[in-house]
């Protein structure tokens, strides 16, 4: 099915857009998201004109992971939002009338999620609450203010370009910086998952706060609250320090000059047409360096 939004909204702050309709571009007219502008600078133009929903007329949406859907469950029972869910009490999908509940769950717009499935994630986001309430008091305070603005989508101009970001939690500007929840399986370890957001959250982490400053006028910092989906449910904050500020700044400039070129010329280049030429790599230089003076050690004690 293709996902493509009937919403056509206008500049500005909008409230209460669902999860499928800004993904399917709920602007009034082709809109970069934080995804489509990575896509630019990490693959090419072609790739992010096959992503988008409205310039790509095959596109039909990816089914949603289970890790996504928890995630979704996660970020509604951390911000006090709506159920976007409906428990199903199957031990699983093997029999006929759970994947006919699964299959209207869906009908409905809502993510189906088994009984144990879902008592897994309760304690993740008490986890997380508990973590910032005692941890990070001024982030809890910002996250449960009642004029904060929850999954807000902001639609507007940079550099020319329109663009659309949907924030997890926008607190008032006194508190200076806006937040975004990640779960992971893996690690939230502060080193490691700092290399996950030099890896993956650049783009986002530079481009929302742009948001913030076209349509409220300041620049909140933009900060990645990460917490662990396995006991004990470890929890750090992070956002980004000065050089990498720049460097993040400089991609998405780039992306958005690609992005606007490619929109008036209706030119949308692929991969570079030149041969690429492979360098050795220095981990494999060094890999014959060690051979050859193993050999050479292994003659001399023969």
């Amino acid at each position: 099915m293709n996902n493509l939004s009937a919403l056509r909204l206008p500049e500005g702050l909008h409230l209460n857009v669902a999860e499928r309709d800004y993904h399917g571009d709920c602007a009034d007219g082709v809109s970069a998201s934080a995804s489509i502008l990575k896509k630019v600078y990490l693959q090419s133009p072609l790739h992010a004109k096959y992503a988008h929903p409205k310039l790509n007329p095959d596109f039909r949406e990816s089914p949603s992971t289970d890790a996504q859907a928890a995630g979704s469950i996660l970020h509604a029972l951390v911000l006090g939002q709506p159920a976007p869910y409906r428990e199903l009490g199957f031990d699983s999908y093997r029999t006929n009338e759970a994947k006919a509940a699964r299959d209207a769950a869906h009908a409905c717009g809502l993510i189906p999620i088994l009984t144990h499935k879902l008592a897994e994630l309760f304690p993740v986001a008490e986890a997380l609450r508990t973590r910032l309430h005692n941890d990070h008091a001024e982030i809890y305070e910002a996250l449960t203010h009642e004029d904060t603005i929850r999954e807000g989508t902001l639609i507007w101009r940079e550099n020319g370009v329109l663009c659309r970001c949907r924030f997890d939690a926008l607190p008032p500007k006194r508190y200076g910086f806006s937040c975004d929840l990640k779960f992971t399986g893996l690690t939230a370890e502060p080193e490691k998952w700092s290399l996950t957001l030099a890896t993956d959250y650049l783009f986002q982490a530079d481009l929302y706060p742009r948001a913030v400053k076209a349509i409220r006028g300041d620049s909140p910092e933009f900060r990645f609250l990460v917490c662990e989906t396995e006991a004990p449910y470890g929890v750090s904050v992070h956002a980004m320090g000065p050089d990498l500020m720049d460097l993040a700044k400089t991609r998405v400039d780039l992306s958005l000059r690609k992005w606007s070129d490619c929109l008036k010329t209706g030119n949308w280049p692929g991969y570079t047409p030149m041969v690429c030429y492979a360098d050795a790599p220095g981990w494999l230089v060094k890999q014959d360096m060690d051979r050859e003076l193993r050999d050479q050690m292994t003659k001399e004690f023969a």
